[in-house]
């Protein structure tokens, strides 16, 4: 749904003749505009309006003011601008249903994909970014407490933040890790190991004649053997999501 399909649907919701949107508009928000102004937009012949017209429509009839706001700007934006929104988005999109797809299988997994899919943009990237401030940092007491006890506090879609270099490029610090169950591993997978029942590493495992060894995709981090009890393997990392702003 785009600028003026949304536009249409608040206007329907409120149950408001164009004439009280604009006579609203002005008397509380001090905005001026006509009825007939509205019309064209809802018409599609008149481009979308301003912020503050489109802050004030939404206010009165009582729609998502962001979502709007967000949509106005999206119509307006030159065509390369849309088509590189369209493409993070789409691919954020396919992150998330890729993630599912290790916790729903069936009727469940399509219900929640279509659902996806039908998210307006702007509601998807606050809901992803109110669920990634929730993640626990590898450091955080989550990983140090029984499976039961993980299972239970363990947010659906993720895992864990990477809090070193010793991934990179590949995985940068501050990405968030999608972990998934460590019993299938083969060579080159990236998994999440403890030393000693402290810190907590992400290396590639890799297996040996004479054992298994991590290595760090940064050369300057030293090869891990695995001796004994020393490391455990907590977690596979299925995929990694990065965090493009400062």
């Amino acid at each position: 749904m785009g600028y003026y399909e949304t536009l249409i649907e608040m206007i329907g919701k409120s149950g408001l003749t164009l004439q009280e949107i604009a006579d609203k508009c002005e008397s509380i928000y001090g905005v001026k505009i006509n009825r007939s102004y509205i019309s064209k937009l809802q018409t599609k012949k008149q481009a979308p309006a301003s912020d503050e017209v489109n802050v004030a429509i939404a206010k009165v009839c009582g729609g998502d003011v962001e979502r709007f706001r967000y949509e106005g700007y999206i119509e307006k934006a030159p065509p390369f601008i849309k088509d590189f929104i369209g493409d993070l988005t789409s691919t954020l999109k396919r992150q998330v249903i890729s993630n599912l797809e290790t916790l729903i299988t069936g009727e469940d997994l399509e219900r929640v994909t279509t659902g996806l899919n039908n998210t307006p943009d702007i509601e998807l990237v606050n809901k992803i970014s109110a669920a990634l401030d929730k993640v626990p940092n590898m450091d955080a007491d989550y990983y140090n407490v029984s499976k039961h006890e993980q299972e239970l506090k363990l947010t659906p879609l993720f895992g864990a933040k990477m809090n070193d270099d010793s991934m990179e490029p590949r995985i940068p610090i501050g990405s968030v890790l999608n972990l998934v169950n460590p019993d299938e591993l083969k060579n080159g997978d990236i998994v999440l190991i403890r030393e000693s029942n402290t810190s907590f590493l992400v290396r590639r495992y890799i297996k040996i004649s004479s054992g298994v060894i991590f290595l760090s995709d940064n050369p300057s981090f030293e090869p891990i053997e695995l001796h004994d009890s020393n490391f455990e393997i907590i977690a596979k990392v299925k995929s990694v999501t990065i965090n493009v702003t400062n």
